[in-house]
């Protein structure tokens, strides 16, 4: 029974530190000073249910963005996240556009090397070309043996002998479904 107080508690906190954020973000001039002093962006993930309430999915994602108003607040779409929450990752991706997609994490719905699960790359890539989208794909993932981080992330098992493996076969897979559309 402790052990499931623990991480409600956990659990608990990261929801109030995430809504925090957002909140000193959308509240607090961040976002305009951001813009006047250095042109930076910010953007915002949607991030999944199980992880938190707010900001699920792209729709709600972009609200938040035209609700701050200032034109640098932008979607961050994450893979992993997509997969359990967005009914369709075209659809997620149009919803955006590209005035409000700024960032995309290209990510296998097990945190694993992307093109060996169940993420519809190809229908991705294809939407994210539609609207014109030329910012940075990345592949995120977390190495079992940063204990702290992989007990967050609930990462239990390698999915590659070594990060480099991870991120060459990845990046080799997602070539090639570029290349094959």
């Amino acid at each position: 029974m402790k052990g499931k107080n623990v991480m409600k508690n956990k659990i608990s906190g990261k929801i109030v530190a995430l809504l925090l954020t957002l909140i000193i973000v959308a509240t607090s001039g961040m976002p305009l000073y951001a813009k006047e002093t250095g042109d930076v962006t910010i953007c915002v993930e949607c991030v999944n249910r199980f992880e938190t309430h707010f900001l699920n999915i792209a729709e709600d994602a972009v609200k938040f963005c035209k609700d701050v108003g200032t034109g640098n607040v932008k979607v961050h779409l994450d893979c992993f996240h997509m997969i359990r929450e967005e009914k369709s990752f075209s659809g997620a991706v149009k919803t955006c556009g590209k005035e409000y997609l700024g960032y995309v994490h290209v990510n296998e719905n097990d945190r694993g090397i992307p093109g060996t699960g169940l993420v519809p790359f190809k229908e991705f890539f294809q939407a994210l070309d539609e609207i014109g989208y030329d910012g940075p794909l990345v592949i995120e993932s977390f190495d079992p043996s940063f204990e702290e981080l992989a007990g967050n992330c609930a990462i239990w098992r390698n999915f590659a002998d070594t990060g480099e493996e991870l991120a060459i076969e990845g990046l080799k897979n997602l070539k090639a479904i570029a290349d094959a559309m």
